[in-house]
Protein backbone atom coordinates (compact mmCIF):
# COMPACT_ATOMS: atom_id res chain seq x y z
CA UNK A 1 0.00 0.00 0.00
CA UNK A 2 1.34 3.47 -0.88
CA UNK A 3 0.30 7.09 -0.57
CA UNK A 4 1.47 8.80 -3.78
CA UNK A 5 0.23 12.33 -3.16
CA UNK A 6 3.54 13.53 -1.72
CA UNK A 7 4.69 16.99 -2.66
CA UNK A 8 8.38 16.33 -2.11
CA UNK A 9 10.83 13.72 -3.27
CA UNK A 10 11.42 12.19 0.17
CA UNK A 11 10.16 8.61 0.45
CA UNK A 12 9.17 7.13 3.80
CA UNK A 13 8.45 3.48 4.62
CA UNK A 14 6.19 2.88 7.67
CA UNK A 15 6.26 -0.58 9.24
CA UNK A 16 3.65 -1.65 11.81
CA UNK A 17 1.55 -4.77 12.26
CA UNK A 18 -1.47 -2.70 13.39
CA UNK A 19 -3.46 -1.38 10.38
CA UNK A 20 -4.84 1.57 12.38
CA UNK A 21 -1.32 2.81 13.12
CA UNK A 22 -0.32 2.50 9.46
CA UNK A 23 -3.39 4.48 8.42
CA UNK A 24 -2.91 7.20 11.04
CA UNK A 25 0.79 7.75 10.30
CA UNK A 26 0.11 7.60 6.58
CA UNK A 27 -2.54 10.29 6.88
CA UNK A 28 -0.18 12.51 8.92
CA UNK A 29 2.75 12.21 6.50
CA UNK A 30 1.16 11.89 3.06
CA UNK A 31 0.57 15.62 2.70
CA UNK A 32 4.33 16.26 2.61
CA UNK A 33 6.02 12.99 1.64
CA UNK A 34 5.67 9.91 -0.51
CA UNK A 35 4.65 7.21 1.91
CA UNK A 36 4.75 3.43 1.61
CA UNK A 37 3.62 0.98 4.31
CA UNK A 38 4.30 -2.62 5.31
CA UNK A 39 2.79 -4.78 8.07
CA UNK A 40 5.78 -7.02 8.87
CA UNK A 41 9.56 -7.24 8.80
CA UNK A 42 9.44 -10.01 6.21
CA UNK A 43 7.37 -7.81 3.89
CA UNK A 44 9.93 -5.00 4.29
CA UNK A 45 12.76 -7.32 3.23
CA UNK A 46 10.75 -8.29 0.14
CA UNK A 47 10.24 -4.61 -0.73
CA UNK A 48 13.93 -3.81 -0.20
CA UNK A 49 14.95 -6.55 -2.63
CA UNK A 50 13.09 -4.61 -5.33
CA UNK A 51 13.79 -1.00 -4.34
CA UNK A 52 16.14 0.82 -1.98
CA UNK A 53 15.29 4.45 -2.60
CA UNK A 54 13.74 5.23 0.80
CA UNK A 55 14.88 8.31 2.70
CA UNK A 56 13.54 7.32 6.12
CA UNK A 57 12.08 4.30 7.95
CA UNK A 58 9.45 4.39 10.70
CA UNK A 59 9.60 1.01 12.48
CA UNK A 60 7.33 -0.39 15.16
CA UNK A 61 9.33 -2.21 17.83
CA UNK A 62 6.76 -4.83 18.87
CA UNK A 63 5.95 -7.00 15.84
CA UNK A 64 5.50 -10.78 15.55
CA UNK A 65 8.18 -13.02 14.02
CA UNK A 66 10.65 -10.17 13.36
CA UNK A 67 10.57 -7.16 15.69
CA UNK A 68 11.70 -3.65 14.81
CA UNK A 69 15.11 -4.04 16.50
CA UNK A 70 16.03 -7.03 14.35
CA UNK A 71 14.65 -5.35 11.22
CA UNK A 72 16.71 -2.25 11.93
CA UNK A 73 19.86 -4.37 12.22
CA UNK A 74 19.05 -5.99 8.86
CA UNK A 75 18.60 -2.56 7.25
CA UNK A 76 21.84 -1.21 8.71
CA UNK A 77 23.76 -4.26 7.45
CA UNK A 78 22.91 -3.27 3.86
CA UNK A 79 25.63 -1.02 2.45
CA UNK A 80 23.05 0.84 0.34
CA UNK A 81 20.79 1.57 3.31
CA UNK A 82 23.03 1.84 6.37
CA UNK A 83 22.92 5.66 6.34
CA UNK A 84 19.11 5.91 5.96
CA UNK A 85 17.66 7.19 9.28
CA UNK A 86 15.42 4.87 11.30
CA UNK A 87 12.83 6.29 13.74
CA UNK A 88 11.21 3.78 16.10
CA UNK A 89 7.53 3.90 17.02
CA UNK A 90 6.09 2.11 20.04
CA UNK A 91 3.84 2.43 23.05
CA UNK A 92 6.70 1.23 25.20
CA UNK A 93 8.49 3.85 27.28
CA UNK A 94 10.95 1.61 29.13
CA UNK A 95 14.53 2.95 29.01
CA UNK A 96 15.85 -0.53 28.13
CA UNK A 97 13.72 -0.63 24.97
CA UNK A 98 14.96 2.82 23.94
CA UNK A 99 18.55 1.79 24.58
CA UNK A 100 18.19 -1.31 22.37
CA UNK A 101 16.56 0.80 19.67
CA UNK A 102 19.46 3.26 19.54
CA UNK A 103 22.08 0.50 19.77
CA UNK A 104 20.56 -1.20 16.71
CA UNK A 105 21.01 1.99 14.67
CA UNK A 106 17.92 4.08 15.36
CA UNK A 107 18.21 7.86 15.44
CA UNK A 108 14.99 8.80 17.24
CA UNK A 109 11.95 7.46 19.08
CA UNK A 110 8.24 8.35 18.81
CA UNK A 111 5.77 6.99 21.36
CA UNK A 112 2.10 6.17 20.91
CA UNK A 113 -0.43 7.76 20.88
CA UNK A 114 0.92 9.92 18.07
CA UNK A 115 0.99 13.67 18.16
CA UNK A 116 0.74 15.07 14.65
CA UNK A 117 3.10 18.03 15.21
CA UNK A 118 5.67 15.86 16.95
CA UNK A 119 5.66 13.26 14.19
CA UNK A 120 6.03 15.88 11.46
CA UNK A 121 8.76 17.74 13.34
CA UNK A 122 10.87 14.65 14.08
CA UNK A 123 10.53 13.30 10.55
CA UNK A 124 11.33 16.68 9.00
CA UNK A 125 14.39 17.12 11.25
CA UNK A 126 15.94 13.78 10.33
CA UNK A 127 15.18 14.18 6.64
CA UNK A 128 16.93 17.54 6.72
CA UNK A 129 19.91 15.95 8.44
CA UNK A 130 19.96 13.18 5.84
CA UNK A 131 19.75 15.76 3.05
CA UNK A 132 22.71 17.64 4.50
CA UNK A 133 24.64 14.38 4.88
CA UNK A 134 23.97 13.46 1.25
CA UNK A 135 25.01 16.94 0.14
CA UNK A 136 28.20 16.68 2.23
CA UNK A 137 28.92 13.23 0.80
CA UNK A 138 28.47 14.57 -2.72
CA UNK A 139 30.76 17.52 -1.98
CA UNK A 140 33.36 15.17 -0.53
CA UNK A 141 33.18 13.02 -3.63
CA UNK A 142 33.65 16.09 -5.81
CA UNK A 143 36.57 17.23 -3.67
CA UNK A 144 38.14 13.78 -3.85
CA UNK A 145 37.68 13.72 -7.61
CA UNK A 146 39.28 17.16 -7.93
CA UNK A 147 42.08 16.06 -5.60
CA UNK A 148 42.72 12.98 -7.73
CA UNK A 149 42.83 15.15 -10.86
CA UNK A 150 45.21 17.57 -9.14
CA UNK A 151 47.46 14.73 -8.03
CA UNK A 152 47.54 13.37 -11.55
CA UNK A 153 48.43 16.81 -12.93
CA UNK A 154 51.16 17.14 -10.30
CA UNK A 155 52.46 13.70 -11.25
CA UNK A 156 52.56 14.65 -14.92
CA UNK A 157 54.21 17.97 -14.07
CA UNK A 158 56.83 16.29 -11.90
CA UNK A 159 57.53 13.72 -14.61
CA UNK A 160 57.96 16.49 -17.18
CA UNK A 161 60.22 18.53 -14.90
CA UNK A 162 62.20 15.42 -14.03
CA UNK A 163 62.68 14.61 -17.71
CA UNK A 164 63.71 18.17 -18.61
CA UNK A 165 66.19 18.64 -15.76
CA UNK A 166 67.64 15.19 -16.35
CA UNK A 167 68.31 16.12 -19.98
CA UNK A 168 69.75 19.49 -18.88
CA UNK A 169 72.35 17.96 -16.59
CA UNK A 170 74.57 16.56 -19.36
CA UNK A 171 75.05 19.82 -21.34
CA UNK A 172 75.48 21.80 -18.10
CA UNK A 173 78.14 19.35 -16.96
CA UNK A 174 79.87 20.03 -20.26
CA UNK A 175 79.68 23.80 -19.68
CA UNK A 176 81.11 23.34 -16.18
CA UNK A 177 83.97 21.30 -17.58
CA UNK A 178 84.73 24.02 -20.13
CA UNK A 179 84.92 26.64 -17.39
CA UNK A 180 87.26 24.41 -15.41
CA UNK A 181 89.55 24.11 -18.43
CA UNK A 182 89.40 27.85 -18.98
CA UNK A 183 90.36 28.43 -15.34
CA UNK A 184 93.42 26.25 -15.76
CA UNK A 185 94.42 27.72 -19.14
CA UNK A 186 93.96 31.34 -18.05
CA UNK A 187 95.45 31.02 -14.59
CA UNK A 188 98.55 33.02 -15.52
CA UNK A 189 96.79 35.86 -17.32
CA UNK A 190 97.42 39.35 -16.03
CA UNK A 191 93.90 40.43 -16.89
CA UNK A 192 92.10 39.58 -13.66
CA UNK A 193 88.78 40.79 -15.08
CA UNK A 194 88.70 37.83 -17.46
CA UNK A 195 89.44 35.47 -14.59
CA UNK A 196 86.56 36.97 -12.63
CA UNK A 197 84.25 36.34 -15.59
CA UNK A 198 85.40 32.74 -15.78
CA UNK A 199 84.94 32.23 -12.04
CA UNK A 200 81.49 33.83 -12.19
CA UNK A 201 80.46 31.58 -15.08
CA UNK A 202 81.84 28.54 -13.27
CA UNK A 203 79.95 29.43 -10.11
CA UNK A 204 76.68 29.98 -12.02
CA UNK A 205 77.00 26.69 -13.92
CA UNK A 206 77.83 24.87 -10.68
CA UNK A 207 74.78 26.45 -9.01
CA UNK A 208 72.55 25.17 -11.82
CA UNK A 209 74.04 21.68 -11.48
CA UNK A 210 73.31 21.75 -7.74
CA UNK A 211 69.71 22.86 -8.41
CA UNK A 212 69.23 20.03 -10.88
CA UNK A 213 70.71 17.50 -8.46
CA UNK A 214 68.46 18.82 -5.69
CA UNK A 215 65.34 18.53 -7.84
CA UNK A 216 66.21 14.98 -8.92
CA UNK A 217 67.01 14.01 -5.33
CA UNK A 218 63.77 15.58 -4.09
CA UNK A 219 61.81 13.42 -6.53
CA UNK A 220 63.63 10.31 -5.36
CA UNK A 221 63.17 11.23 -1.69
CA UNK A 222 59.45 11.81 -2.22
CA UNK A 223 59.17 8.39 -3.84
CA UNK A 224 61.40 6.72 -1.23
CA UNK A 225 63.85 5.69 -3.95
CA UNK A 226 66.98 7.60 -2.90
CA UNK A 227 69.52 5.05 -1.59
CA UNK A 228 71.05 6.04 1.76
CA UNK A 229 74.63 5.33 2.76
CA UNK A 230 74.22 5.25 6.54
CA UNK A 231 77.32 5.17 8.75
CA UNK A 232 78.47 6.43 12.13
CA UNK A 233 79.75 9.97 11.57
CA UNK A 234 81.29 12.73 13.67
CA UNK A 235 79.10 15.80 13.26
CA UNK A 236 82.05 18.18 13.70
CA UNK A 237 83.79 16.67 10.66
CA UNK A 238 80.62 16.97 8.57
CA UNK A 239 80.26 20.63 9.57
CA UNK A 240 83.91 21.40 8.80
CA UNK A 241 83.63 19.91 5.31
CA UNK A 242 80.39 21.81 4.69
CA UNK A 243 81.90 25.15 5.75
CA UNK A 244 84.98 24.58 3.55
CA UNK A 245 82.73 23.86 0.56
CA UNK A 246 80.83 27.09 1.14
CA UNK A 247 84.05 29.09 1.54
CA UNK A 248 85.15 28.08 -1.96
CA UNK A 249 82.08 29.68 -3.53
CA UNK A 250 81.21 32.64 -1.29
CA UNK A 251 83.40 35.71 -0.85
CA UNK A 252 83.83 37.59 2.40
CA UNK A 253 81.63 35.18 4.29
CA UNK A 254 81.99 34.86 8.04
CA UNK A 255 80.67 31.69 9.62
CA UNK A 256 81.06 31.13 13.35
CA UNK A 257 80.66 27.61 14.73
CA UNK A 258 79.63 26.93 18.31
CA UNK A 259 80.07 23.39 19.54
CA UNK A 260 80.69 22.39 23.16
CA UNK A 261 81.44 18.73 22.42
CA UNK A 262 83.75 17.72 19.55
CA UNK A 263 82.85 14.04 19.71
CA UNK A 264 79.14 13.91 18.85
CA UNK A 265 78.21 11.07 16.52
CA UNK A 266 75.10 10.38 14.46
CA UNK A 267 74.07 7.54 12.18
CA UNK A 268 73.49 9.30 8.87
CA UNK A 269 74.23 9.60 5.18
CA UNK A 270 77.20 11.94 5.45
CA UNK A 271 76.80 13.58 2.03
CA UNK A 272 73.09 14.26 2.51
CA UNK A 273 73.57 15.89 5.92
CA UNK A 274 76.52 17.91 4.62
CA UNK A 275 74.29 19.21 1.82
CA UNK A 276 71.60 20.13 4.37
CA UNK A 277 74.12 22.26 6.30
CA UNK A 278 75.42 23.83 3.08
CA UNK A 279 71.91 24.71 1.92
CA UNK A 280 70.92 26.24 5.27
CA UNK A 281 74.10 28.32 5.55
CA UNK A 282 73.88 29.49 1.92
CA UNK A 283 70.24 30.39 2.52
CA UNK A 284 71.21 32.54 5.52
CA UNK A 285 74.08 34.20 3.62
CA UNK A 286 71.72 35.07 0.78
CA UNK A 287 69.23 36.82 3.07
CA UNK A 288 71.60 38.35 5.65
CA UNK A 289 73.44 41.63 5.99
CA UNK A 290 76.82 41.69 4.24
CA UNK A 291 78.84 42.31 7.41
CA UNK A 292 76.83 40.04 9.65
CA UNK A 293 78.27 36.66 10.70
CA UNK A 294 76.32 33.44 10.35
CA UNK A 295 76.33 31.30 13.50
CA UNK A 296 76.19 27.51 13.20
CA UNK A 297 75.43 26.10 16.62
CA UNK A 298 75.41 22.45 17.73
CA UNK A 299 73.53 21.30 20.83
CA UNK A 300 72.58 17.90 22.13
CA UNK A 301 70.30 16.35 24.70
CA UNK A 302 69.77 12.76 25.74
CA UNK A 303 68.32 11.58 22.42
CA UNK A 304 68.92 14.22 19.74
CA UNK A 305 71.51 16.54 18.28
CA UNK A 306 70.24 19.91 17.06
CA UNK A 307 72.09 22.03 14.51
CA UNK A 308 71.01 25.66 14.22
CA UNK A 309 71.94 28.21 11.56
CA UNK A 310 71.35 31.71 12.94
CA UNK A 311 71.39 35.02 11.06
CA UNK A 312 70.15 38.58 11.54
CA UNK A 313 68.74 38.91 8.03
CA UNK A 314 65.37 39.98 6.69
CA UNK A 315 63.48 37.32 8.61
CA UNK A 316 60.28 35.50 7.68
CA UNK A 317 56.72 36.22 8.88
CA UNK A 318 55.32 33.40 11.02
CA UNK A 319 52.49 32.62 8.61
CA UNK A 320 55.07 31.54 6.00
CA UNK A 321 57.16 29.24 8.21
CA UNK A 322 55.65 26.11 6.64
CA UNK A 323 55.38 27.40 3.09
CA UNK A 324 59.12 28.00 2.70
CA UNK A 325 59.73 24.25 3.03
CA UNK A 326 57.31 23.46 0.19
CA UNK A 327 58.60 22.71 -3.27
CA UNK A 328 58.94 25.97 -5.23
CA UNK A 329 57.63 27.87 -2.19
CA UNK A 330 58.13 31.63 -2.33
CA UNK A 331 57.39 34.39 0.16
CA UNK A 332 57.17 38.06 -0.78
CA UNK A 333 58.73 40.23 1.89
CA UNK A 334 56.66 43.36 2.52
CA UNK A 335 59.56 45.52 3.64
CA UNK A 336 61.86 44.91 0.68
CA UNK A 337 59.22 44.09 -1.95
CA UNK A 338 61.17 41.07 -3.13
CA UNK A 339 60.74 37.34 -3.14
CA UNK A 340 62.17 35.22 -0.36
CA UNK A 341 62.82 32.43 -2.83
CA UNK A 342 63.91 29.23 -1.21
CA UNK A 343 63.66 27.39 -4.51
CA UNK A 344 64.38 23.74 -3.86
CA UNK A 345 67.03 23.96 -1.17
CA UNK A 346 64.76 23.96 1.88
CA UNK A 347 62.49 21.30 0.38
CA UNK A 348 65.53 19.07 -0.07
CA UNK A 349 66.61 19.82 3.52
CA UNK A 350 63.20 18.88 4.91
CA UNK A 351 63.03 15.57 3.05
CA UNK A 352 66.66 14.69 3.77
CA UNK A 353 66.21 15.33 7.51
CA UNK A 354 62.90 13.45 7.69
CA UNK A 355 64.34 10.40 5.95
CA UNK A 356 66.82 10.31 8.87
CA UNK A 357 63.84 10.34 11.29
CA UNK A 358 64.68 13.92 12.28
CA UNK A 359 62.80 17.20 12.35
CA UNK A 360 63.41 20.58 10.73
CA UNK A 361 61.95 24.02 11.38
CA UNK A 362 62.48 27.74 11.61
CA UNK A 363 62.12 30.43 14.25
CA UNK A 364 61.85 33.85 12.68
CA UNK A 365 59.95 37.08 12.40
CA UNK A 366 60.13 39.73 9.70
CA UNK A 367 63.07 42.08 10.09
CA UNK A 368 64.54 40.20 13.08
CA UNK A 369 66.61 37.43 11.53
CA UNK A 370 66.06 33.69 11.43
CA UNK A 371 67.09 30.50 13.16
CA UNK A 372 66.84 27.45 10.94
CA UNK A 373 67.38 24.21 12.82
CA UNK A 374 67.21 20.48 12.35
CA UNK A 375 67.55 17.59 14.77
CA UNK A 376 68.88 14.07 14.26
CA UNK A 377 68.84 11.08 16.59
CA UNK A 378 72.13 10.55 18.42
CA UNK A 379 74.04 7.31 18.07
CA UNK A 380 73.10 4.95 20.87
CA UNK A 381 76.74 4.69 21.86
CA UNK A 382 78.63 7.99 21.94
Amino acid sequence: MSYENGLTREKILIVDDVPENLKLLGEILKSKYKVSVANSGERVLEILRLRKDFDLFLLDIMMPEMDGIELCKRIKSDTELFDVPVIFISALTDIKDKSQAFESGGVDYITKPFNREEVLLRVETHLKIRGLQKELKLKNMELQENLNKLRELERLRDNLVHMIVHDMRSPLTGVLSMFEILKIECEGLKNQEIMEYIKSGYYSANTLIEMINSLLDISRLEEGKLPLNISRENIKEIMSEAIKTIALNVKKMDVITEMSDDSIYVDCDKELIKRVIINLVNNSIKHSCAKSPIVVKVEKDIEFITISVIDDGIGIPEEYHKKIFEKFGQVEMRQEKKKYSTGLGLTFCKLAVEVHKGKIGVESSEGKGSRFYFSLPLCRQQ
